[in-house]
């Protein structure tokens, strides 16, 4: 019978019974199938330094129930994408996510060159306008900082044709990218307010986006850390990315480049999905990298079988530190 068996006595069939152990609790909250539980008898959230072992049901228990909490071979649930043998943690709501340990530390998100926007706001409005009067369904949308600071705003308006079309938002440091939701029949020009000088007329007819790097879905774990990023040479030019938390929300974080020296983004992202580079010189590459190694403690055990998305059910060596 495999490891992951819904029949813990099938299981002892198969592994070394001895290794497999557990023990009683009652719980104080509401915990779902094969996920970490903390020793105060709770769910595990991501992150959580007090797991004790993984819930022995495929059911959900609630505040009360008197369960079983196993350590050892034992089936939990996958948050993302697991490797057999890799490390893992605990990811949102108790299930199983990667850790980084030395071989998952430092290894390349995405890398790119600049796009060089020109005429950086820089305390100023953004207007957006077309070559071509019919352009009036598609809309734009304006990716960029606040001024003096690292916070990201996404912004969107529809397009009027010529007609100039403004932010609501006055106060935009630097545009780090630009989308178009369809093609137009005109060029689209993107430009401060106040003197109508131009940051990009990058999106020609036919060009979606400019300034962003889609990554790869292979590619886009950070695993709840916070990524670095680097570059080649001398900068200090500013980057933004778009990924999602530990949650699944979409985040957004932006961090200025010290040359060839990494610095780390101000957020933690489970996956990062977009690099944003219109503030970037043409002449530099920025590399985006996962995050420094983790504490040990944090570390649950490793996968014995893989995962290959969220919520996979997968055999695991539990052993909370």
């Amino acid at each position: 019978m495999p490891l992951n068996s819904a029949s813990k006595a099938a299981r002892a069939g198969t592994v070394h019974p001895h290794h497999e152990h557990g023990f009683p609790l009652k719980l104080t909250g509401t915990v779902n199938g094969h996920r970490f539980v903390n020793a105060d008898g709770t769910q595990a959230t991501a992150g959580s330094l007090t797991v004790i072992g993984v819930l022995d049901s495929q059911v959900p228990k609630v505040s009360g129930d008197n369960v079983h909490i196993m350590q050892g071979p034992h089936p939990v649930i996958a948050d993302d994408v697991l490797a057999v043998g890799q490390p893992f943690k605990s990811g949102d709501g108790g299930r199983a996510v990667g850790f980084i340990g030395s071989a998952q530390s430092g290894v390349t998100i995405d890398d790119s060159v600049g796009v060089a926007f020109t005429n950086q706001p820089a305390n100023d409005g953004i207007e957006v306008l077309s070559a071509n009067a019919g352009d009036t369904t598609q809309t734009v949308t304006i990716i960029g900082t606040t001024v003096s600071t690292d916070t990201v705003v996404v912004e969107t308006v529809t397009l009027n044709g010529t007609t100039p079309v403004a932010t609501v938002k006055t106060n935009w440091g630097l545009i780090l990218a630009v989308k178009k939701s369809a093609a137009t029949l005109g060029t689209v020009t993107v430009r401060e307010a106040s003197a109508d000088q131009t940051v990009t007329a990058g999106l020609t007819a036919a060009v979606l986006s400019v300034g962003v790097v889609a990554v790869p879905v292979a590619d886009q774990q950070s695993y709840n850390v916070a990524p670095t990023i680097v570059a080649d040479s001398a900068t200090t030019k500013q980057v933004g990315l778009q990924g999602t938390n530990s949650a699944g929300t979409t985040i957004y974080d932006s961090q200025a480049l010290a040359g060839t020296t990494a610095q780390t983004m101000n957020v933690s992202f489970k996956r990062v999905t977009e690099l944003y580079v219109g503030d970037l010189e043409v002449a530099r590459t920025v590399t985006v990298k996962t995050g420094a190694e983790e504490s040990y403690g944090l570390r649950l055990g490793r996968a014995l079988t893989a995962a290959t998305a969220q919520n996979d059910r997968i055999a695991a060596f539990i052993a909370p530190q």
